[in-house]
């Protein structure tokens, strides 16, 4: 498993928790989005977050691994997961935000496997999700509940 091939067991935590947040966040948008007091902006800003999980966790589906580095890494190089004769595998580096992963060849080649459009998708949905939340609250001073005022009548 992952824990076989230097990969911490949080990535692999991460992966679930990733699917649960971002069906938590699909309901939320659902239920923001329906009856009398439905709020759209905060519907739109759950949904945008819900697309920054996916997205985010689409990309950490590409770090896990289930070989060692050495394999995975070879493999996406070369096509095979041996392959002799050629320059020595060096290194492997994981991060988890922005999500990638880099190996590294001793010949100075570099390889990402993480897709390339996975964090621009993740920073453009956390974006739309913030400027989404800015205006579900303005929306909420404006239309919030009214503000009760105690008249004092002269005698």
């Amino acid at each position: 498993m992952a824990t076989d091939t230097g990969q911490s067991v949080l990535l692999l935590a991460l992966l679930p928790a990733g699917l649960l947040v971002g069906c938590a966040l699909l309901v939320l948008a659902l239920w923001k989005g329906r009856g009398e007091r439905r709020n759209v902006w905060a519907a739109r800003s759950a949904l945008l977050l819900a697309g920054a999980v996916a997205c985010h966790t689409l990309g950490l589906l590409h770090v896990v691994r289930l070989e060692s580095a050495y394999h995975d890494c070879t493999y996406e190089r070369y096509g095979v997961h041996d392959k002799y004769g050629v320059p020595e595998f060096t290194d492997s580096a994981d991060r988890l935000f922005p999500v990638g992963s880099v190996c590294s060849w001793e010949d100075g080649v570099t390889i990402e496997l993480v897709p390339r459009y996975v964090n621009p998708a993740v920073m453009v949905f956390l974006t739309g999700a913030f400027g989404c939340a800015v205006a579900a609250a303005a929306r909420r001073g404006r239309h919030g509940r009214p503000v009760h005022t105690e008249r004092v009548e002269d005698a």
